[in-house]
């Protein structure tokens, strides 16, 4: 894939490089809560710098991330050795793996982004064969917030027909919803 095929929006990728420290620390509570729900074969749609991988190691040869940002993978490529990262728009292309590649599927802080989230929620069943854990913010303050609030019932009906929802929990110290759900068979 040429990593220029895809254009992230020019204020993110500048983002990358002046608020990398600050991005990881405001997110660290996200990847402590994904954390838990992390198995074999992990598929990390939205990864940014790929901090995610961390929480794989020393198992990181299971991590995949794709990102939209061209800037952000580079930087997850040079922090993170031996994971898999690609340059892809997951809310446009069908993601690039096989039916059932993957035992979980994160997409963490990235819906909240993307206007359509149809594709990438079909997408993310398709290329799982159990898991999928999704954190949404409970409201939209941040860089290239597009998508409305979150509340519980849109969790509801947003993600439960993509399987049995096995936990919703709220973080609201640190304002997200967390969704773990499991692919019916």
């Amino acid at each position: 894939m040429d990593k220029n095929q895809y254009k992230s929006p020019p204020q993110l990728d500048s983002a990358w490089n002046d608020i990398h420290c600050r991005y990881y620390w405001h997110t660290h509570a996200h990847y402590r809560a994904v954390e838990q729900y992390l198995w074999m074969h992990v598929l990390d749609i939205g990864c940014g710098p790929g901090f995610l991988a961390a929480r794989c190691y020393p198992n990181i040869g299971w991590y995949t991330g794709v990102d939209i940002s061209p800037v952000a993978i580079e930087q997850a490529k040079a922090l993170f050795p031996g994971a898999h990262f690609s340059v892809w728009d997951a809310e446009h292309k069908l993601l690039p793996f096989l039916p059932n590649t993957f035992e979980t599927v994160v997409c963490s802080e990235t819906l909240e982004h993307m206007l359509d989230h149809s594709l990438v929620l079909r997408d993310m069943q398709r290329v799982t064969n159990t898991y999928m854990v999704i954190t949404v913010p409970m409201d939209m303050e941040g860089l290239g917030h597009c998508y409305p609030r979150w509340e519980y019932d849109d969790l509801v009906s947003r993600f439960g027909p993509m399987g049995k929802i096995l936990e919703i929990r709220g973080f609201f110290e640190e304002n997200f919803w967390l969704v773990h759900i499991r692919k019916q068979a």
